[in-house]
């Protein structure tokens, strides 16, 4: 029989992919720490396609967001590279990664990542301490002694022994225009003059003359990190003490002088230029005047040993770390502005983890919430410190205030807070005099209907009217009259009230469906449940109207629905939400018409305009994990408290959705046969990675196919959709 290969693409659908400026600044480690050959990360390094290189103290990684791939000389390849300890990475005009260690130099073919060493006799057996690819193609190499020059097709152009003292290499930079700077140990600035072909000798910089590394800012600025001296901006036109102009930063844990940096970037979103220095990081910040200001990002690395290595940026702006014994960490300007209230002194006082189950703040920024089994309670995010009701004189003895499910203030009574017990016909109005919370008045609910049950949430529509939803019935204290009053219609066990842009009030019910009332005259009511409509549920358990007249209905089976006001229709979004079958908790409309779903696990917010979403969880620094229902508020600025265990989450709202995807399209990054990587073992003949086109040949049996986005900020997020085309 005939044997037959078979070649065929994998093609991907293109990825909507949307980016998101939020202005927050979070740092995360890599998530596959334990993937590495050493947890000592060295260098790091962005290939052209997009990959991330990591050069650690025991070899050579590949990170595409999802997998880390691994090359390095071991008992099964002993000679795959010339050491395993990477010291600089480089990448030439024809597709070639350079790997420079302490031995040597490995040649990655990038079209099927087979590894050759570079075997010219120079730099065969040479410590290699920085590698450079010029604008022009040249290959220019520092050793531990000398500078070397070649040319794209890896012959030697010339070895730099003349004009340049004998010392180690500690970094080589172009700079914007073109010119070529070299930093020698202990020996001073030179510059590469290419009509002479030879280094000029700049004047001395510091007590030691020790430059270490240069770098061209966004404004032309150079700077430059010395090993002894600390940092300096290099002006190479001026003269004096014009040329060399010292910036003092002085380490916070030793309270001295900073004197060595040997990394140097900046950033695209706030234009910070950050500094690594042997105790840690610093940031500076060009003022409006041109002047220098350090930004203390201290805060950024309290769970870190910092002792970092390198600092790069990445193409899509995230800034990655080199790290000794913790991998490595990007530092990203994309994920959204979360803030966490975990509220440590409510375990101080109670014993019990923080369970928040009602959340409100008031106009000074105070936040009252309910404790799960302890109750009402006033914690003020300034100096960290809760106060629960029992320790006010006041309230103490009003024991209902131990489960509290709803805090709410209206617009037509400003001064007053209503709280509504869990077991108790009754509200408290509570007030601030003087800064201290005290007891405005208490509703005894037994005096407004017969059977009134116990309150569970507040609404105030439009025309300043106040729906009270108890246990057993819907009230109503007119914005014209100080009575409450019951309405003459059964809800059932109500979940939500919500107003339309037409007026018209929605009521969401546990077990029978949704009520429409109309504004126009006497109370009217329209019932939509699962018999009569096309809901695919009555147990439903939120209901939210956006500022664009739908209004979006949650299940406790997970579903969601928006009905069309103006076309008078029914759909499930579900989908368009990726939801998962969770049961649906709160629904909250921002102002900027995005809808924010809460299930028991996650946030999800979307854009009905775009249809874009996203989903919030532990990964984006979320800290609460388990939501609690009717447990969120949304204050004046736009900002939604969402509490669970563990605290209160906070979303800052804006327009960060409201852009329309990109199409990204993923590429194959590793391929498969039965259950080896085709990288593995340096023969790979089945795929070109750079082509994507994988050759297969009958024998070739249990195959996997690995694919990125390689997005390193929201990767968690991506959904992927592919099919294979000719087979």
């Amino acid at each position: 029989m005939q044997k037959s290969s078979h070649r065929f693409i994998l093609l991907f659908l293109f990825v909507p992919l949307l980016r998101i400026h939020a202005g927050q600044i979070s740092i995360s480690p890599i998530p596959l720490i334990d993937q590495l050959p050493s947890n000592s990360v060295s260098r790091i390094f962005q290939d052209r396609e997009g990959f991330i290189w990591f050069g650690t103290l025991d070899g050579v990684c590949r990170y595409d967001a999802y997998r880390i791939l691994v090359f390095r000389s071991d008992l099964n390849n002993s000679n795959l590279l010339t050491n395993n300890k990477t010291t600089c990475f480089a990448e030439d005009g024809n597709g070639r990664l350079l790997i420079g260690t302490q031995k040597g130099i490995n040649i990655l073919d990038k079209k099927n990542y087979r590894i050759r060493h570079w075997e010219s006799e120079e730099i065969r057996d040479q410590w290699i301490k920085s590698m450079t690819v010029t604008s022009d193609g040249n290959i220019w190499i520092g050793t531990l002694t000398q500078i070397y020059r070649y040319n794209p097709d890896l012959s030697l152009h010339k070895q730099y022994d003349s004009s340049l003292p004998a010392s180690s290499i500690n970094s080589i930079f172009e700079d914007a225009t073109g010119d070529l700077w070299v930093a020698l140990w202990r020996e001073g600035l030179y510059k590469y003059d290419a009509v002479a072909d030879t280094f000029v000798r700049f004047p001395a910089i510091g007590k030691t003359n020790n430059p270490f590394k240069i770098f061209q800012d966004n404004r032309k600025q150079h700077w430059i990190g010395t090993w002894g001296d600390g940092i300096y901006l290099f002006n190479p036109e001026k003269k004096g003490d014009e040329m060399y102009i010292h910036q003092e930063i002085t380490g916070k844990e030793r309270g001295s002088p900073e004197n060595t940096f040997y990394s140097i970037v900046q950033d695209d979103v706030n234009n910070y230029i950050w500094l690594m220095s042997i105790s840690g990081l610093y940031a500076l910040q060009y003022t409006k005047e041109g002047n220098l200001k350090e930004v203390d990002v201290s805060y950024l690395f309290e769970e870190s040993n910092n002792i970092f290595s390198e600092i790069i940026k990445d193409k899509a702006g995230n800034l990655w770390i080199a790290a000794f014994s913790e991998g490595a960490f990007t530092i990203n300007f994309d994920k959204p502005a979360i803030e966490n209230y975990p509220i440590p002194s409510i375990k101080k006082i109670t014993r019990i983890t923080p369970n928040i189950t009602a959340v409100f703040k008031d106009k000074d920024g105070v936040i009252w919430l309910n404790q799960n089994r302890w109750g009402l309670g006033w914690y003020n995010p300034r100096n960290k410190t809760i106060q629960f009701y029992n320790e006010l004189p006041e309230l103490r003895h009003f024991s209902d205030m131990g489960t509290v499910c709803c805090i709410s203030d209206f617009r037509s009574i400003p001064d007053r807070i209503w709280i509504a017990p869990e077991n108790e016909s009754a509200i408290y109005c509570l007030k601030k005099e003087k800064g201290k919370i005290v007891l405005s008045e208490r509703i005894d609910l037994m005096k407004c209907s017969e059977i009134p049950g116990n309150p569970r949430l507040f609404y105030e529509d439009r025309k300043n009217n106040i729906w009270i939803a108890t246990t057993t019935k819907l009230l109503i204290k007119r914005f014209d009259k100080d009575e409450i009053e019951p309405v003459g219609f059964s809800f059932g066990v109500i979940t939500g009230i919500t107003e339309d842009t037409r007026g018209s009030l929605w009521i969401s019910s546990k077990n029978a469906g949704i009520y429409q009332i109309s504004p126009v005259g006497d109370l009217s009511v329209k019932n939509y449940n699962k018999e009569t409509s096309v809901l695919t549920s009555n147990n439903i358990t939120s209901v939210c109207a956006d500022l664009n007249g739908k209004v979006w209905i949650g299940t406790e089976e997970g579903n969601l629905i928006v009905y069309d006001a103006m076309e008078q229709t029914f759909q499930d979004v579900s989908k368009s939400f990726r939801m998962i079958g969770e049961g649906i908790l709160n629904i909250v409309a921002d102002d900027y018409g995005h809808i924010w779903v809460s299930t028991n696990k996650r946030i999800t917010e979307y854009n009905p305009n775009n249809k874009s979403s996203r989903d919030y969880t532990v990964m984006d620094g979320v800290e609460v994990t388990s939501f609690s229902s009717n447990s969120y508020y949304k204050d004046k600025s736009g900002k939604l408290f969402f509490g669970g265990n563990k605290g209160i989450s906070v979303f800052t709202s804006s327009n960060a959705l409201s852009e329309f995807p990109k199409n990204i399209k993923p590429i194959i990054s590793d391929i498969k046969i039965n259950y080896r990587s085709v990288f593995e073992g340096n023969n790979n003949r089945w795929f070109d990675i750079a082509e994507q086109v994988i050759h297969l040949e009958p024998e070739d049996k249990n195959i996997e196919i690995d694919f990125s986005s390689l997005d390193y900020t929201f990767f968690s997020k991506i959904c992927y959709a592919y099919k294979m085309q000719g087979i």
